[in-house]
């Protein structure tokens, strides 16, 4: 509420002494006559008015009983079945599965098994405020294990990390429920988790990655795993990570994938045709993918996202639910970058298990792909194969999806999710699966 007799140009004391004096001279006027009964009240109803009137002036805006503006989301990554996100006061929160201590709260299921089901009783279906002692600035959720960098530009990981994922080295490459520094570098800038690695970029362009390497994934020409950050050829701009393979763009603007290839999700004219034992398409070294200069790339379970500077979007890999953007009778996998319709002014995307998201410039999302678990946010769980607009709002600014569930942030901070929830990963208090977005309130 906004005070119309505030004047700001008087000081606190001229306030407060202003206020005293007339407070004072009311209450001499107004005690005698309340003691006279009925008529005194009478005839001290002028002076209580004119003394409250003066206290709602000399009272700054906002101290009226105004709500306090509330905390305001600023980033937040998917992973399988658990996400993390950061408010704007850098504090770190975590919810969803928390088998492996993902969630970084000093608890995990274990990793056990129950019906062939992850252990749920370490689950948490609303925020949970991990560290707020430290200020982070940006975080990747994986399969099992979640990365973070501190503003310190520290590296930070914690999880499962059997396969060397959370890049601790092999005395402490079990799992861990804590953040865990990784290193001592700080100078890390950026970070993607894949399902059993992981990679992050520095501030110098240079591009390190770590954990399983059974497909090429981690693009050092090798396949051993590393259970160390491990620097890869080339400088660096960008990176994403699917399940199991890798999209980066350097520092002039150009493409390049490795891994897993199976579904011609690298986009080099190459596939498996969908055999899953066939390891001879895949590439574990750097491979150059397209023509033109690039600025973001995606990378869902097993297809490819990338816009191009003007605007454009693309989309290879798989299509057996339409995550490409066009009818799987017309073809079940692409293995070279296709464009997606003619628009430009795309900004920013997201790639999940068959679905996929892109935000424009505009505000405005929009979804295709697999729906059903409601990923697409349009109310319905019926799948999509062209590029189709989630609701009307046009106040979107970042989106981030994995295996079902979405997560989206507004320009005010407000988050929003929708998808899959069995694990509590959308953090709205329940396990409900929800069709469309469905607001996330910080605790």
């Amino acid at each position: 509420m906004v005070n119309p007799f505030y004047n700001d140009s008087a000081t606190a004391q001229q306030r407060n002494s202003a206020t005293a004096h007339i407070s004072r001279n009311s209450v001499r006027q107004t005690l005698p006559n309340l003691a006279k009964g009925r008529k005194g009240f009478a005839k001290c109803l002028p002076a209580l008015l004119a003394a409250a009137l003066l206290l709602y002036a000399c009272t700054p805006p906002g101290d009226l009983g105004s709500t306090p503006p509330k905390t305001k989301w600023v980033r937040v990554s998917a992973g399988d079945f658990h996400t993390l996100a950061i408010n704007e006061k850098a504090h770190l929160y975590a919810w969803g599965n928390n088998a492996y201590g993902q969630l970084g709260n000093k608890k995990n299921g274990g990793g056990r098994l129950t019906g062939g089901i992850l252990d749920k009783s370490e689950d948490k279906n609303t925020p949970v405020l991990i560290d707020s002692t430290s200020q982070w600035k940006d975080i990747a959720a994986g399969k099992y294990h979640s990365l973070a960098i501190k503003s310190d530009g520290t590296l930070w990981a914690w999880g499962r990390g059997d396969f060397g994922q959370l890049g601790l080295g092999d005395s402490k490459s079990g799992t861990h429920n804590t953040p865990q520094q990784v290193g001592t570098s700080s100078n890390w800038k950026a970070l993607a988790g894949g399902d059993f690695y992981s990679l992050a970029l520095n501030n110098a362009g240079t591009l390190h990655a770590w954990g399983d390497n059974t497909v090429g994934q981690l693009g050092d020409s090798s396949k051993a795993q590393s259970r160390a950050p491990k620097a890869i050829t080339g400088a660096w701009k960008a990176v994403a990570a699917g399940s199991n393979h890798t999209l980066a763009i350097d520092s002039a603007g150009a493409l390049h994938a490795w891994g897993w290839n199976v579904y011609g999700e690298l986009g080099n004219g190459d596939d498996a045709n969908g055999s899953v034992t066939d390891r001879t398409k895949d590439k574990n070294a750097p491979v150059p993918i397209g023509s033109g200069t690039w600025k973001a790339v995606a990378a869902g379970e097993n297809h490819s996202l990338a816009l191009k500077s003007d605007g454009t979007l693309y989309a290879w890999g798989r299509n057996n639910n339409g995550q490409i953007a066009f009818d799987p009778a017309s073809g079940a996998l692409q293995n070279t970058p296709r464009q997606v319709g003619t628009s430009t002014g795309w900004e920013t995307i997201a790639g999940g298990s068959s679905h996929s998201l892109a935000l424009k410039s505009d505000g405005k999302l929009y979804a295709w792909g697999d729906n059903t678990n409601g990923q697409l946010g349009d109310g319905t769980t019926t799948a999509k194969t062209a590029v189709s607009q989630t609701g009307t709002d046009a106040d979107w600014t970042l989106v981030t999806a994995r295996s079902s569930h979405v997560l989206a942030l507004k320009k005010d901070g407000t988050l929003y999710a929708w998808g899959g929830n069995t694990r509590g990963q959308l953090g709205d208090g329940t396990t409900a699966q929800r069709n469309s977005p469905t607001p996330i309130a910080h605790p």
